[in-house]
């Protein structure tokens, strides 16, 4: 129990500040992108404007807007060609004195992919371009971006790697600190299991009184209708007692339990299945096995017998007469799958997992015809638990058929 707490804040503290830190990451790399995308755009439109090149006094001329410092170094420190093309793509004008990679036909082949992708803006390979109609003509200017896309590339890898050493730090910080963390609430709990073993205790004595009492007004005035029903409600009572006490030693924080011994799962499913036709007999109800040999697990014996009993049991109370319970007992290498279905109403995927809530029982079955306390569930729930497996519940597509699914290793 304690260690399944922990980590479930392990992961609830991990997951949020992996969002947290993704999110601030994403922040700044997009917000660096936006803002050299702008200033390229800025550039690029700026030399459109003025016949696809710089102006002679570009430092002194230059708009505030441009997005860095311009000095009278900046007109050398932009690489760039540009191009006039007329309306049938045929390359006009051709300046490449300003960029030293580029050779004729590549500025072609860039200057048609620019003119084929429609768009105002855009990059071709590590060009950004721009383009601006000039009458029936395109003027086309392509930059170097090269340097600002490896310096967002340089981010984006540095921003990664801080962000995966940044939860491996916070990872362990919140694992030595878990313990701290979740030991009120740890607390808290064993408390309250604490109060419920003690308080079945207590009760325990005032029944065996009543029952004394019950059984001396029976010998002094004869059994009665009031006698039986009192009689009945004792039994019900130490009933929910045993379950409750039972319920609270499995979910112990500072349970150990007995020893645990290798089990024969397939030959105790197809006895406590043979014990149970009985029941579902006079339920109307017949039990049909579809059990694999040799399937065996490590547990409490006792345990185990009580978690198949629960759910048999729960199937043959709740299965809507003449009906047929399916249980079935499979494995793979890893684990062992028992499931168990019968037909049912009253339940629906949106109250499935109230099931396994302490006294939930469908509204279909709040009622005196069927005897349960509604906490059978529960208990299974907590053995599988406490054996490393799962238990869990679904219904076919109509909803008329429920299926309790117990998943368990094996070895």
């Amino acid at each position: 129990m304690i260690k399944t707490l922990q980590r479930r804040f392990i992961s609830v503290a991990m997951a949020a500040m992996s969002i947290v830190i993704l999110i601030i990451a994403l922040i700044i790399n997009i917000s660096v992108y936006v803002s050299s995308n702008t200033q390229l755009n800025k550039m690029a439109d700026y030399l459109l404007d003025n016949g696809g090149s710089f102006p002679e006094r570009f430092y002194l001329q230059a708009p505030n807007d441009l997005g860095f410092d311009v000095s009278i170094e900046s007109k050398y420190e932009t690489r760039f060609f540009s191009a006039l093309a007329d309306e049938d793509g045929n390359i006009l004008d051709l300046d490449l004195d300003n960029v030293a990679e580029i050779t004729d036909s590549e500025a072609q082949s860039y200057i048609q992919s620019a003119l084929k992708k429609g768009s105002k803006h855009g990059y071709i390979s590590h060009y950004k371009f721009a383009v601006k109609q000039d009458g029936d003509d395109t003027l086309l200017v392509f930059i170097n971006a090269s340097q600002i896309l490896r310096t967002i590339s340089d981010l984006r890898s540095v921003t990664v790697l801080i962000a995966a050493v940044g939860l491996l730090i916070l990872l362990l910080l919140i694992i030595a600190l878990s313990n701290k963390a979740t030991q009120p609430y740890i607390d808290n709990i064993e408390r309250q299991r604490q109060f419920v073993m003690d308080a079945g205790h207590e009760i325990k004595t005032p029944l065996a009184v009543i029952s004394a009492d019950v059984e001396v007004i029976e010998m002094a005035n004869g059994e009665s209708d009031w006698t039986k029903s009192i009689k009945g409600q004792i039994i019900r009572l130490d009933g929910l007692i045993k379950q409750l006490l039972s319920l609270s030693k499995l979910e112990s924080i500072s349970n150990k339990d007995e020893s645990t011994v290798k089990i024969d799962f397939s030959s105790l499913t197809v006895q406590l299945c043979s014990d149970f036709k009985g029941l579902a007999s006079s339920k109307h109800s017949t039990i049909e096995m579809d059990v694999d040999e040799g399937i065996t697990i490590l547990g409490q014996h006792d345990k185990i017998e009580q978690l198949i009993s629960l759910l048999v049991e729960n199937a043959t109370k709740y299965a809507k007469g003449n009906g047929i319970i399916n249980v079935s007992l499979k494995a793979n290498k890893k684990h062992a799958t028992f499931k168990i279905t019968n037909q049912c109403e009253g339940i629906s995927n949106s109250n499935l997992a109230n099931l396994f809530e302490r006294f939930y029982r469908g509204d279909k079955s709040h009622n005196n015809s069927i005897e349960g306390y509604g906490i059978g569930l529960s208990v299974a729930q907590a053995i599988a638990a406490s054996h490393k497996g799962k238990i869990l519940a679904s219904l076919n597509d109509d909803e008329t058929e429920i299926t309790f699914t117990v998943i368990l290793p094996v070895i």
